[in-house]
């Protein structure tokens, strides 16, 4: 009797968070598509940490059934091959007490999987590519603005760089795909964690905590593992063109990660000086808005793999 009450008590808690799903991804939909890709996930965890993997799997099954009725069997499928797999994943690993790095990663991987997925079965289904779309629309706002420039006087060899960029975007925005959606599931999955870690420790589930973010550092085996398939595509891109799209999108990625860790090395210590939190916004719009300062907090963050600046001027305590 106990075990059927609990099994009762599960299937009840799912069919009403498979309402709240439904919720989620209809406003989503309809109003906020980001909102249910960061919420959706959470009721799955949720049900999958109290009650096990049948009854996440079961709501989440229901949740698409019932959202095929309203938005349609195509938007249901899309949706669902989102939010489930993600809630899964984000569930096992808080379920299994793994570490939340790691979390992070495999729900970020899952998540990868599963929006290429989505955009395959949209082109499929639907027959709308929505990165072309993208792309289309980015090209339009950089055409209004050269057209903006022209009407304010520019001189012409600032529009004459603008309009040779905009004939090279197109192609540019395509090459960078990969590195775009491989960063956009990391950040995701990121979010997704720290927003189902403020809402379950309310209900008595804390998860594991990430450490500050002032003081998060690239392991060297990682650091290695970029610059060497970074500098093997780049040999192999100069025989085999095909190549060069890898070389381009590792180069974009060793930019970005390696600037970041720059940049929290910066705010590292601005923090350790007491510089006002204000001032420190307005010299990160200032850094960031000059082209070589990313290049130049890339080789700071890249040198931290062995100097480790964060730990300079730390008094070591006598033995």
């Amino acid at each position: 009797m106990p075990h059927r009450n609990v099994a009762t008590r599960g299937l009840t808690e799912g069919a009403l968070l498979a309402g709240l799903i439904v919720v989620i991804v209809v406003v989503g939909v309809f109003f906020l598509p980001s909102l249910a890709l960061l919420l959706a996930p959470i009721p799955v965890a949720w049900l999958l940490i109290r009650w096990g993997g049948r009854v996440a799997v079961l709501a989440a099954i229901v949740a698409s059934l019932i959202l095929a009725w309203i938005v349609g069997p195509v938007q249901a499928l899309l949706a669902g091959a989102v939010f489930a797999p993600t809630g899964l994943a984000l569930g096992w690993g808080i379920r299994k007490g793994v570490p939340a790095s790691m979390t992070i990663l495999v729900t970020a991987a899952v998540l990868l999987v599963m929006s290429l997925l989505s955009l395959w079965l949209t082109v499929r289904l639907m027959g709308i590519n929505p990165i072309e779309e993208t792309i289309q629309a980015q090209i339009e706002a950089w055409k209004m603005s050269l057209a903006l420039q022209r009407r304010l006087g520019a001189p012409s060899s600032q529009a004459e760089a603008l309009e040779k960029t905009l004939t090279q975007l197109p192609e540019f925005l395509r090459m960078i795909i990969p590195v775009a959606f491989l960063l956009g599931a990391g950040i995701w999955a990121y979010f997704i964690y720290l927003v189902a870690g403020l809402l379950l420790r309310r209900f008595g589930y804390p998860l594991p905590s990430l450490p500050p973010m002032l003081h998060w550092r690239i392991q060297t085996k990682v650091v290695w593992l970029l610059l060497g398939l970074t500098v093997l595509s780049g040999v192999m891109g100069a025989r085999w063109p095909e190549i060069r799209r890898v070389f381009v999108n590792l180069q974009i990625l060793d930019v970005l990660v390696f600037g970041f860790q720059g940049l929290l090395i910066g705010l590292y210590y601005l923090r350790k000086l007491e510089v006002p939190r204000w001032f420190q916004a307005i010299l990160v719009v200032l850094v960031l808005s000059i082209g070589v300062s990313w290049l130049v907090l890339m080789w700071v963050g890249l040198l931290d793999t062995w100097f480790n600046y964060r730990r300079l001027g730390v008094q070591r305590e006598p033995a």
